[in-house]
């Protein structure tokens, strides 16, 4: 064998080790990524043109206002009512598609408190633009009877508990979005006085489920 050759194994031995080592590294970090904590609590996302519903594990439900608490692991459930939307939270680089008859989910850790956007990233129809929402991170050391609370005073949103017979209305941020949430079966009322068949909850039992 010539040294030429010899030279030649090396390189290769050394592209085959480079390769193997960084497709490894990537496997553990598509693993890390796709490992939900245990400990993680379940917030349902409800997209309906044109805005967000938020439904959380004890029945509370937010309509254009989602309150999170700093350092608590959650993984959102994505679902459509209607079209296609996409479930964006810029500032924490979130994003995740909700087709309706399908379940997405994505999970994520909030570690600075404050006042965020959710918006959709897909194309949705004529008011696309204005299907917004806005994230409050609560602090580590708030209580947790103020997930339950509106804590602006300059935000204004819709808070409904599971139980609730009554309607309420909804107003997303600095929008004209209006809203109506009732009982299971009821119309919500959206935009420019349209409305459409829909309820924030379903039965992820019965579509299909895609891991984020």
């Amino acid at each position: 064998m010539s040294g030429h050759a010899i030279y030649e194994w090396i390189y290769i031995g050394a592209v085959i080790s480079l390769l193997a080592w960084v497709g490894a590294d990537s496997w553990n970090v598509e693993h890390m990524l796709e490992a939900v904590p245990p400990n993680a609590e379940v917030i349902k996302v409800i997209g309906q043109q044109w805005f967000w519903t938020f439904q959380h594990v004890d029945g509370t439900r937010e309509i254009g206002q989602l309150h999170v608490k700093q350092g608590v692991p959650y993984r959102f459930e994505i679902v459509s009512q209607d079209v296609i939307h996409s479930f964006n939270i810029p500032d924490f680089a979130v994003l995740m598609d909700a087709v309706p008859g399908r379940v997405n989910t994505v999970w994520n850790v909030f570690d600075v408190p404050g006042q965020y956007l959710i918006q959709c990233r897909e194309y949705c129809g004529l008011l696309h633009y204005n299907m917004r929402a806005q994230l409050f991170v609560l602090p580590a050391t708030a209580s947790a009877g103020a997930l339950s609370q509106v804590s602006t005073a300059g935000a204004s949103g819709s808070i409904n508990t599971a139980n609730s017979t009554s309607a309420g209305n909804a107003t997303s941020g600095a929008s004209s979005t209006s809203a109506v949430t009732s009982p299971i079966g009821a119309k919500l009322s959206i935009l420019v006085g349209a409305s459409t068949q829909g309820n924030p909850a379903y039965a992820p039992a019965t579509l299909t489920a895609k891991k984020g």
